[in-house]
């Protein structure tokens, strides 16, 4: 019966995140800084929506690299 608690304990707490993440003033919060964010510096808010991401990809062999 423990875990059956802690299940509805995790759902109560991921609607809860859920709904204050998602709020309406939360939102206006968020888009009225990206707003400023993107007069004032637009590198500057896009580098929120993105990840400088490096690949390297090696194949080893007998022969080598």
């Amino acid at each position: 019966m423990g875990w059956f608690k802690l299940f509805i304990a995790v759902i109560v707490l991921y609607l809860g995140q859920s709904y204050y993440l998602l709020s309406s003033d939360h939102v206006e919060q968020f888009l009225a800084h990206n707003n400023a964010l993107a007069m004032n510096d637009p590198v500057a808010a896009c580098d929120n929506y993105s990840d400088d991401v490096t690949v390297m990809i090696n194949h080893n062999t007998l022969q080598g690299t």
